[in-house]
């Protein structure tokens, strides 16, 4: 990008970038298929956009396919935005909303490939959820992380799976200014691993007025937060190595990292357990 040959953006590339600065992600599903919210994005806008390289994978160790993974806005399209004057009307026209959209033709092809039982009046978004439980081998999501999800605004159907929820979740929550809200739902997580998922258990979710408490003494140091942000988000459904009634060994997140000591320990001081 130079003054000689300027770099002229139609305004579907425009509108897509400005939303990505505002903390937008683009999700690339199995089928190649382009997500910025709830809309589908052409091959020809990621293309454009990935070869000018305006947009960057959020977690460059792992494919753009990858859960909890995207494509972001890069440094370079951040100076080309900064640069030009100001648009308006974006989050208008483009913000992500849960839409009544059908299915397309590949996603139908596709879940009957994979022998999904497809519902009466299914969206897009419906069969983008259902394909992924199939296909990831997913549990439904239980209501309350459903609920703590959709108040952070986070995209899903009824049929998005435990994992995949966690990911978005996540994916959400380490977003910068969000650093609060990120370590109190990892000292819950911490905090379901140490009562082994009771339902009984006394504190409910990550909006308890102690986990809170114990997150902003997290907060204070740099070390712990950056240990977070190192997790996955479907990781933190469960802490070390377990069995499952099947007899399978499932490895969950590290329970040896300065963030899981240090949120254990100040859990075990301050809960009753």
């Amino acid at each position: 990008m130079t003054s000689t040959e300027p770099l002229l953006l139609t305004k579907t590339q425009r509108e897509v970038l400005e939303l990505l600065r505002s903390d937008g992600i683009i999700r690339v599903d199995r089928m190649n298929m382009c997500w910025l919210g709830e809309r589908e994005l052409s091959l020809q806008t990621r293309n454009f956009l990935t070869n000018k390289r305006l947009i960057e994978r959020q977690d460059k160790t792992r494919s753009v396919e990858s859960e909890g993974n995207g494509l972001v806005l890069s440094a370079k399209g951040l100076a080309l935005l900064v640069s030009l004057p100001p648009f308006k009307g974006v989050k208008a026209r483009m913000a992500p909303q849960v839409t009544d959209e059908p299915p397309t033709d590949r996603q139908l092809a596709f879940a009957h490939d994979l022998g999904i039982s497809i519902p009466a009046q299914a969206t897009k978004l419906d069969l983008t959820d259902l394909i992924d439980a199939q296909v990831h081998r997913d549990k439904p999501a239980a209501p309350a992380l459903q609920v703590f999800a959709k108040r952070f605004g986070v995209i899903f159907s009824q049929y998005a799976g435990k994992k995949s929820l966690f990911d978005r979740l996540f994916t959400f929550l380490t977003r910068p200014g969000r650093e609060e809200d990120m370590t109190a739902w990892f000292v819950f997580r911490v905090y379901r691993e140490l009562v082994r998922g009771k339902a009984e258990a006394a504190i409910k979710d990550a909006d308890d007025q102690t986990i809170r408490e114990i997150a902003r003494l997290l907060l204070q140091d740099k070390g712990v937060v950056q240990s977070i942000r190192r997790y996955q988000g479907r990781d933190l459904v469960w802490f070390g190595e377990w069995t499952s009634p099947d007899g399978e060994i499932h490895q969950g997140a590290s329970n040896q990292t300065i963030a899981y000591q240090r949120a254990s320990s100040l859990l075990r001081e301050k809960v009753s357990f």
